[in-house]
């Protein structure tokens, strides 16, 4: 964790499991692969479930890879197996690993699918982590993965006995003997000792952790496992490492993880408590650097403080409900609700006081659950916009609905988790054209910088537009606007007359035309190490606060985009000295309210009014008024 890696590099995870009766398990499984510290987490899964996992938290990237009505329909059946492994397939060139099983369900056309999947994670040598229901697949047909060395088992004592004797035709045989049969597979044998054992040519003996867990054991701990096991081991396989040390460490953190949260919660644990313990265990283990000393005073810090106070809206109480900022935020899809969730709470955090978030149908139902802050308005449906008989009047559906809101508005934002649907981006295009027409500030992110790729000229000299792109999007934005995708910020900007593009990276690069300053603004303090997905969106909810109160206020909006990459990365780094490897971007968003109080410090009451008649007056009324707790009551 040296600060010099991108989004996703530390670990690309992808649970493939959940099913119409089990949501809980994929959940477990994909949530401690974060709290371990990967950073992109994929979970596939049945339609039926995609709400409800969606609504535990908005980290994961839910998709729905098969409906259970009709992979179970004999009708239905072929097609939506095919459906299933071509979408996770698709997937699979990005993954560090792949795990496999939990909630999974033991549907025969499910199953089916799933062992033409890992067959296909096989042929790429991709690591895989199989647990669950997943193990139930192999013992039906073990042949398929002999061979397979970069590929784990994990079952528990039932388990490993219907494996055995699947593969041996011996419940009781030896974890060895079972290894050796499997030809390389990995094998962590779960029980009082775990054992763990591939074959005779990688170690001569098993591997065993017996140091002691808790002694309660509730529903969840192997999906926890599971995941844990899946980063450790995509990390070493990566990393030239051994996956059965890698599988150890796995077991022992886990293990800590349940003595820590037993000894919290007692006979109450469940698994959500070792979740919340795999962070500060695994720090434990291997401590993660954190920044020993702030940096001093700097003239990105000086002018900061000029900014501010020209910028921000003074907290004097003489505003109404919403002055100090109305934003919207365009963003969310089918697959994506944790995005736009990010961006609009980040957005509130800084100090928005009304936000708009404007998504799919299929989307607002997960969002709403996250908070009640965020006004969530369904303007289109995925199943009307993506059928060519009601494209063109979802199309309008969505342009009317979004233009209706833009008088309101202080600022737009555009991007987080929208997706590519086509006919979603024709009408975002058309979104951005009002925006313009109106000099809406506007800020795009994420998918909203795919679409301004497809046709950079609607946006030139749009002064009051910032684009946010990381180093792919940048990468892509040159090659489309100057043919050249290693063009410099300030050619690009040009190019664009006058957009602000905000250029992420190890330093953040600010620019927009040589009229407005000679040299992009920079921005290089530290921030978090650990780059989790969602800091992107963070950063978009901040910028537009900040340059929608720079505009109104007549100060630089490129300004005020240094000001939120400053301001985001103390949050990051704030975050990350709390919660190491386990943090996660709700955990930032936590810490953008602290960040920006030290920024501009805002007022608050030194001396308490005297008791007054109001007082006195009231005191006496609740005396008066107010039941007693005598115990005498009934509900």
């Amino acid at each position: 964790l040296d600060g010099s890696g991108h989004k996703g590099q530390a670990g690309r995870v992808a649970v493939l499991g959940g099913s119409i009766d089990y949501s809980g398990a994929p959940y477990y499984a994909g949530m401690s692969a974060l709290r371990v510290g990967a950073e992109l987490l994929y979970l596939c899964t049945a339609e039926e479930a995609t709400g409800p996992i969606k609504t535990y938290s908005p980290e994961l990237m839910v998709s729905a890879v098969y409906k259970h009505s009709r992979i179970s329909s004999p009708e239905t059946r072929s097609e939506e197996v095919e459906r299933m492994v071509s979408a996770v397939e698709s997937l699979l060139p990005r993954l560090h690993v792949l795990c496999i099983g939990p909630g999974l369900g033991r549907d025969e056309a499910v199953l089916e699918a799933v062992g033409r999947i890992i067959q296909a994670a096989k042929s790429r040598d991709l690591p895989c982590v199989v647990d669950a229901d997943g193990l139930w697949l192999i013992t039906q047909r073990p042949d398929f993965i002999k061979g397979y060395k970069n590929l784990v088992l994990t079952p528990n004592l039932i388990e490993y006995k219907r494996l055995a004797k699947a593969v041996l035709g011996d419940e009781n045989a030896l974890l060895e003997d079972l290894c050796e049969a499997l030809d390389g597979v990995v094998v962590v044998q779960k029980g009082s000792i775990d054992r763990i054992f591939a074959s005779a040519a990688s170690i001569s003996s098993p591997l065993e952790v017996s140091e002691p867990g808790s002694p309660k054991r509730p529903g969840g701990l192997g999906d926890v496992l599971c995941g844990s096991i899946s980063v450790l081991v995509a990390w070493a396989i990566c990393r030239g490492a051994s996956p059965l040390e890698a599988c150890r460490a796995a077991c022992v953190l886990v293990r800590r993880a349940c003595r820590a949260a037993f000894e919290k919660h007692h006979r109450a644990m469940v698994a959500p408590d070792v979740i919340s313990e795999l962070g500060p265990c695994f720090q434990e283990l291997v401590p993660a650097p954190v920044s020993q000393v702030m940096p001093s005073p700097s003239e990105v810090q000086t002018n900061l403080t000029a900014f501010f106070h020209s910028a921000v809206p003074p907290l004097d109480g003489s505003g109404h409900k919403g002055q100090a900022g109305r934003v919207a935020v365009l963003g969310g899809s089918i697959d994506y609700s944790g995005a736009p969730y990010y961006a609009g709470m980040s957005a509130l955090r800084v100090g928005a006081e009304l936000l708009y978030l404007c998504t799919a149908e299929e989307a607002t139902g997960p969002i709403k659950t996250y908070s009640p802050e965020l006004m969530v308005s369904a303007v289109y449906k995925h199943s009307r916009i993506s059928s060519p008989e009601t494209r063109s009047e979802e199309v309008e559906r969505m342009v009317s609905a979004v233009e209706s809101l833009l008088p309101r508005l202080h600022v737009l934002c555009i991007g987080p988790g929208l997706g590519r649907d086509e006919a979603v981006l024709e009408a975002v295009g058309r979104i951005i054209q009002a925006a313009k027409s109106r000099d809406l500030p506007c800020v795009v992110d994420a998918d909203g910088l795919w679409l301004i790729t497809q046709r950079p000229d609607f946006i030139k000299g749009y002064k009051n537009l910032v684009l946010t792109p990381n180093l792919i999007e940048y990468k892509r934005l040159a090659k489309a606007v100057l043919g050249d995708e290693n063009a410099l910020l300030e050619d690009l900007c040009e190019a664009l007359d006058g957009v602000v593009v905000v250029q992420k990276g190890s330093i953040d690069r600010i620019f927009a035309s040589a009229a407005s300053i000679s040299s992009p603004l920079e921005v290089s303090e530290p921030g978090s190490p650990k780059r989790p997905g969602g800091l992107g969106d963070v950063l978009c909810g901040s910028i537009s606060v900040l340059v929608a109160w720079a505009i109104c206020r007549g100060a630089s909006p490129l300004e005020a985009c240094r000001a939120a990459c400053v301001l985001v990365r103390r949050a990051c780094r704030a975050a990350f000295e709390k919660h190491h490897r386990a943090m996660v971007a709700p955990d930032v968003i936590s810490e953008l309210g602290p960040c920006f109080q030290e920024l501009v410090p805002a007022p608050v009451s030194q001396v308490m009014p005297s008791p007054s008649e109001v007082q006195t007056n009231l005191t006496a009324f609740f005396h008066s008024a107010v039941p007693p707790l005598d115990g005498s009551g009934h509900k």
